[in-house]
């Protein structure tokens, strides 16, 4: 089973390469890969997982990818997945996991057998000027890459709660403690990254407390650490004096 959107792009070799994947793998419940992220002037990002520390194909079971997805998510690029039936019958997206649907879907398929992922692409997404998401809940810059929102946060936060609650008993305490650690400091990492990135645009007098404090409102412990309050700080005037501000 796969998924097809109007803004994606299969290559040739797509169910070829994927099917190849899943007979390899008979325990894996899903097969994915890199992808390509075609702009609109013309540019072809390709779009690797960051984390995957050894060249070539990768199995990944549930203790592996569900960190790993916490710390990076959505993880799997849903244009360049196939997924065998006999393991996903029934999971589907649901209106209560929204906007991050995707997310709360892939992890529950890594609970039905292993992931497997190629570095090869074998898909790509369109994107034009403005593209969001339908629910917006993530925003693509004019490089054409993801950028994340406090709704972004808002909703992975969401999602990896009810994760943990709904399949408790199928979680091993060591797991289920480190997604509950991975979950702090991703949620710490994309406050902080929205915050970097709407530094340059505050007015220069008390543009800052409010920002912070719509991040606090995310989450309190965020600002828990004085150093991060002034890095941050610190960053707002070197902007104002010219410097260029730090990417997000």
């Amino acid at each position: 089973m796969l998924f097809r959107s109007d803004d994606d792009v299969m290559f040739p070799d797509h169910l070829e390469r994927t099917v190849a994947l899943l007979d390899a793998h008979p325990d894996a419940a899903a097969a994915h890969t890199a992808y390509e992220l075609w702009t609109g002037d013309g540019g072809r990002h390709p779009l690797l997982l960051a984390d995957v520390d050894r060249p070539g194909v990768v199995e990944e079971s549930a203790a592996v990818f569900l960190p790993r997805l916490v710390r990076r998510a959505p993880r799997v690029w849903v244009a360049t997945a196939l997924l065998r039936r006999d393991r996903v019958r029934g999971l589907g997206f649901r209106a209560v996991d929204e906007p991050a649907t995707d997310v709360m879907f892939w992890m529950r398929v890594a609970l039905e057998g292993t992931i497997v992922y190629d570095p090869m692409p074998t898909a790509c997404l369109r994107v034009t000027e403005g593209y969001s998401s339908e629910n917006r809940f993530l925003a693509i810059d004019e490089r054409g890459f993801f950028q994340p929102t406090f709704t972004t946060v808002r909703a992975y936060q969401h999602v990896f709660g009810l994760f943990r609650r709904e399949n408790h008993d199928r979680l091993s305490r060591r797991l289920r403690l480190r997604l509950r650690v991975q979950e702090t400091r991703t949620r710490h990492g994309l406050l902080q990254a929205v915050i970097r990135r709407r530094l340059p645009g505050l007015c220069p007098i008390g543009g800052l407390p409010p920002l912070l404090r719509e991040a606090a409102a995310v989450d309190p412990t965020v600002l828990v650490d004085p150093f991060v309050l002034i890095r941050l700080v610190a960053e707002r005037f070197r902007g104002r004096s010219g410097a260029a501000p730090s990417a997000a």
